[in-house]
């Protein structure tokens, strides 16, 4: 019962907190490139890209394709991240992730459609379209309870 009292009480008072003064769409443009600047220099660290270069899945995979689907949102701001995106589906070859219907591969086709609504290149998109054609006619009729990877779980159709 007290948790429950706890988490209406921090709930109200969160609400009802006054936003910033200074909360203006400049003000989180300026957050969001900042942050933004600072990820894209995380991943250039020596490290952590050998890391990521160790599992291309990864690249293209829920972690940096969730931060590559800001980064889209941030480039219609910002030429220079729009750049950054163009260069990394070149070297990514526009792929996807290599779970055929995993979600958390699929979420960099969302950046791969932003950059082809901008350049209009067929290749942006050539994986995406092959791969949610084979989603959509694969069809496969195994239940949807989500079980670790095996040939009756739903990991052998999207879910």
């Amino acid at each position: 019962m007290s948790r429950g009292f706890l988490a209406v009480f921090l709930a109200v008072a969160v609400v009802t907190l006054p936003a910033p003064a200074s909360l203006n769409s400049n003000s989180v443009l300026t957050e969001a490139r900042r942050v933004a600047d600072w990820q894209l220099a995380q991943i250039g660290d020596a490290d952590q890209l050998a890391s990521l270069k160790n599992n291309d899945r990864s690249l293209r995979g829920w972690v940096m394709g969730a931060f590559d689907v800001g980064l889209s949102a941030l480039a219609d701001k910002d030429p220079k991240y729009a750049e950054i995106i163009y260069a990394q589906g070149r070297r990514q070859g526009w792929q996807l992730g290599g779970r055929q219907f995993h979600a958390d591969d699929h979420v960099i086709a969302q950046t791969w459609i932003w950059a082809y609504e901008r350049r209009h290149d067929p290749v942006m998109i050539a994986a995406v379209r092959r791969t949610f054609d084979a989603v959509i006619a694969a069809s496969p009729d195994v239940p949807l309870d989500f079980v670790s990877d095996s040939e009756t779980s739903c990991q052998v159709r999207w879910c």
